[in-house]
């Protein structure tokens, strides 16, 4: 029967490979699948107030953030909000500051282990772009939404072997936003089962408590280092964010409901197939 599916022609033209197409067709556990599902649909509401679900969204992410989120967002008189989907590998745009490139070179030099010293000797780019699941942008701001299903992050890279996914997410985000002009906000999307079973929970709960975590595991981006985008860790510590594939699927329920994106049977199946995985 294969996995419900929307908008299915669209995804074969946003889809980074054939492989993660085949993925998403056939694979009961496909994270992309969940996230094209119900992000897709929302990227298709009309509404024209702000895009109400992106400001819920937020509220969702940041229950104790009493921000204008409105304004915060940098909204300007249009309103327009663009949605991409794995943004950054395909077009390799996401790479690390070049800081990070010069303080891992020297890490990898000053390393114990042959393998980091002799890649280093190399020159070169030491890390690869980073692929975004989920990238909202607006006028004054820059979202990246990392979404987990049953796996966990990654808990290292290919020559680093405590950057783990978020702190990755991180510092790639907000280097593509501060060459913008704009905030950076980073959204980890997980099943409530889970949540506090993971490697994730453990990194999100560090991060969101500590700035000064952030700025160890980052002190190329610290003020004193002299880059060209240093970084308050205080502000880039409250906007991590935290929300739940249920809360996600609510709001695109609501858009549905209200716009009738797609036919009622399409949305009935992208709904049971949440419900049998136990997302909602």
């Amino acid at each position: 029967m294969g996995n419900p599916i929307l908008f299915r022609e669209e995804l074969a033209d946003v889809v980074t490979s054939d492989e993660q197409l085949k993925r998403i067709l056939k694979s009961e556990d496909s994270e992309d699948l969940l996230t094209w599902n119900l992000f897709a649909l929302l990227a298709k509401s009309k509404d024209q107030d702000c895009h109400r679900w992106l400001l819920d969204l937020l509220s969702c992410a940041f229950p104790e953030n009493d921000r204008d989120w409105v304004s915060f967002l940098g909204f300007n008189v249009s309103n327009q909000v663009q949605l991409y989907f794995w943004r950054g590998r395909r077009n390799r745009e996401f790479y690390p500051p070049k800081e990070r490139n010069e303080w891992q070179r020297n890490e990898m030099l000053a390393s114990n282990i042959k393998l980091f010293r002799d890649r280093a000797s190399k020159g070169g780019w030491l890390e690869g772009p980073t692929e975004v699941d989920v990238l909202i942008e607006t006028h004054g701001a820059l979202i990246f939404i990392e979404a987990k299903y049953l796996s966990d992050i990654d808990y290292k890279t290919a020559y680093d072997l405590h950057r783990d996914q978020i702190i990755r997410n991180i510092d790639v985000g907000t280097y593509q936003a501060a060459k913008q002009g704009k905030r950076f906000f980073f959204i980890l999307l997980t099943p409530e089962f889970y949540k506090h079973d993971r490697f994730y929970w453990f990194k999100m709960d560090l991060y969101q408590r500590s700035p000064a975590t952030i700025k160890e595991k980052l002190p190329y981006r610290a003020a004193e280092w002299g880059g060209q985008h240093p970084l308050n860790f205080e502000e880039v510590s409250s906007l991590l964010g935290w929300i739940l594939w249920r809360d996600v699927f609510k709001l695109a329920e609501r858009v549905q409901q209200e716009e009738k994106v797609v036919e009622g049977e399409e949305w009935q199946a992208v709904a049971e197939d949440f419900q049998r995985k136990g997302l909602v």
